[in-house]
């Protein structure tokens, strides 16, 4: 550390006196010893014992500074000469005057004398001795430094464990006095929360006494309505119904007189059973000696006795409720109804003539004892009612029971939808559980006319049917009329489309033709040759047609999109399973030339192979007009040829 850092962490002016210095120093030592000895952190006590020693290498080193620049030392004095001996030494004066003296003359410069070298012996000697000296001086300067340096050293790590030793006491001193302190205040509360606890229990069993009179005045009550109470009500109970017993006996009789009998028996057995369980019933002990324990203020025995009574008081509630449960039950018996029918309605009187009714399988728990009358109501159905005997503590069954009559029935072919008059639906051949009683039988299939029958069953009967279904017409209706309406709407509403069914000469049975047009006329048609099995689309299986144009003995096909843009003409929709084949052919018939303008050639068919032949038909086809409708010449005419599936 240089003197100029050492007066800068002293904050010491650079011409500052050895006083100064000193006084500073210990100024700078006092304020952090005192800071050491109250620092509340070991970090922060080592932060200002550094700072201590810095202040302390400062000091010392200004002050050894200020030591060195006091020593003695050798210093040449000049004198001020003139002439050419000045600064030189006085032997060597005179030897030089002597030689300048011996130039002068011209003589050889005398010889020098032997006492300048004792001068200069001198000289050196006293130069030597002085240089030692000086040294010595600088050696005990620097030693004693040292001694102050080392003893300064000392006495600050002495000031220092003072200051540490006194902060070290007086914490010490603090602690015992709050340890002190604590002891006396924890005394004190422990002193207050004593009797305080005293206080409290005291408190506590003053309230527990009170609540423990205010629980045995409501079990006093609670006794006084068992005891007294109860059997005083039971015994009115039972005068009533002897009075009530014999006013309805003198007046009428019936279910009423039967409850009100049975209801006297249960009551005289509930008096006889109260008087037997409470004569000595131990919570009235229990009560006496409850009573006397809480006078006395025994607190736990009174607690013991109390919470007995109230156990003892709690059971014979729940004795005497169940046996005026009991008592009430005690006219009735109870009655399981069994009911496996939804639509079965059922209406129970028991012998008290009150009456229930349900629809389901139940229990009646509260029926009164004695013969009763259950009524089963089926919609139709005859009622069927039974005798109940209801009995006292037991459980009587009844069953509804409505045995069925039972159809088979079969067809030919098998299949066909049948529909019963009661709504049941399904397929032949079917076994059928019905209502007895007339019933209607309608048997339906896709090809065949419907069959009904009327029959009447009687209960548990089982009847069997056997049909053979009757092929249908080829062209229903219903399908004559749909051609009808399409056409008049494809063409125009105003031209009055007629639909007509023509059997085949020779074919009727298995080929049929529906002629459509707005022209009044008559056909004469020719024999339609049939035909073969191959060339038809067999039973119950769905038709695909195809459409084209018939031209030149050729079939052209139109693909879907031509379908789609041209609009092509009406074909029968919904076609049954009876139904093996079809050809749709349309011409224009010019009735003014009275021919074809157009000739009639097929635009559908559900097999290509089948248009030779019913073209050939069609141009044999004869057409005499019978009419014409106002102002129109050209008629479209549709023939639609159906073929039977084989």
């Amino acid at each position: 550390m240089t003197p100029a850092d050492a007066t800068k962490i002293l904050d010491l002016p650079d011409n500052a006196t050895p006083d100064q210095l000193e006084a500073r120093f210990h100024e700078l030592r006092t304020k952090l010893e005192d800071k050491i000895a109250k620092a509340p952190t070991p970090g922060l006590k080592a932060k200002y014992r550094e700072s201590l020693d810095e202040i302390t290498t400062a000091f010392e080193t200004l002050a050894l500074a200020a030591d060195s620049s006091s020593l003695p030392v050798l210093q040449k004095q000049g004198t001020k000469s003139e002439g050419p001996n000045a600064g030189r030494v006085p032997g060597a004066a005179r030897e030089s005057d002597s030689e300048h003296r011996a130039q002068d003359s011209g003589l050889p410069p005398k010889k020098a004398k032997s006492g300048g070298k004792e001068f200069i012996i001198v000289a050196l000697i006293a130069i030597a001795v002085l240089g030692a000296g000086g040294w010595w001086v600088m050696k005990t300067k620097a030693e004693n430094e040292e001694k102050a340096r080392i003893a300064a050293e000392a006495k600050a790590t002495a000031e220092r464990q003072a200051a540490e030793a006194k902060a070290e006491a007086e914490r010490k001193a603090e602690e015992a006095r709050l340890a002190a302190e604590a002891k006396k205040q924890a005394e004190e509360a422990e002193k207050a929360r004593l009797a305080a606890a005293a206080k409290a229990e005291q408190e506590k069993k003053d309230r527990d006494l009170a609540l423990l009179r205010s629980r045995l005045a409501q079990l006093n009550v609670q006794a006084e309505s068992l005891f007294v109470e109860e059997p005083t009500k039971a015994a009115r109970r039972l005068s009533e119904l002897k009075s009530d017993e014999r006013s309805l006996a003198r007046e009428q009789g019936g279910g009423a007189l039967a409850r009100l009998r049975a209801q006297l028996d249960a009551q005289e057995g509930y008096v006889d059973e109260l008087d037997s369980m409470l004569t000595r019933h131990p919570a009235k002990s229990t009560q006496a000696r409850a009573s006397e324990l809480v006078s006395a203020k025994e607190l736990e025995p009174a607690t013991e006795a109390v919470g007995q009574l109230a156990e003892q008081l709690d059971k014979l509630e729940v004795l005497m409720a169940e046996s005026r449960s009991r008592v009430d039950k005690a006219i009735y018996g109870t009655l399981q109804i069994e009911n496996s029918y939804p639509d079965v309605q059922w209406v129970f009187t028991d012998a008290f003539g009150e009456k229930r009714s349900g629809n389901a399988s139940t229990t009646l728990p509260t029926a009164g004892i004695g013969n009763g009358r259950i009524e089963f109501k089926r919609p139709g159905w005859p009622q069927v009612p039974q005798g109940v005997l209801i009995r006292r503590g037991a459980i009587s069954t009844v069953k509804a029971d409505f045995p069925p009559a039972h159809l088979s029935l079969t067809t030919t072919p098998a299949g066909a939808a049948f529909t019963l008059s009661d709504g049941q639906q399904g397929k032949t051949p079917a076994e059928i559980d019905v209502v007895p009683g007339r019933l209607k039988v309608s048997i339906m299939a896709y090809g065949y006319a419907e069959q009904v029958q009327d029959i009447e069953l009687s209960y548990g009967e089982a009847r069997a049917i056997t049909l053979e279904l009757q092929e249908e017409p080829l062209w229903l209706q219903e399908e004559v009329l749909q051609l009808t309406n399409a056409y008049t709407s494809w063409v125009a509403s105003g031209y009055g489309y007629t639909s007509q069914v023509y059997d085949l000469p020779g074919n009727g049975k298995e080929l049929s033709v529906v002629v459509s047009s707005a022209l009044p006329m008559q056909l004469s048609l020719g024999t339609y040759p049939a035909p073969g099995a191959s060339l038809l689309q067999p039973r119950g299986q769905p038709l695909s047609l195809a459409f084209g144009h018939w031209s030149n003995n050729a079939w052209g096909p139109y693909s879907a999109e031509q379908v789609a843009t041209m609009g092509m003409a009406p074909v029968p929709q919904g076609l049954r399973p009876s139904c093996g084949g079809l050809v749709c052919i349309m011409g224009m018939y010019n009735l003014g030339k009275g021919r074809w303008e157009l000739p009639p050639a097929a635009y559908a068919t559900s097999n290509p192979a089948l248009l030779a032949a019913a073209q050939q038909w069609v141009n044999s086809v004869r057409i005499t007009p019978t009419g014409q409708l106002p102002g129109i010449n050209l008629y479209r005419v549709a023939f639609l040829v159906k073929f039977r599936a084989p």
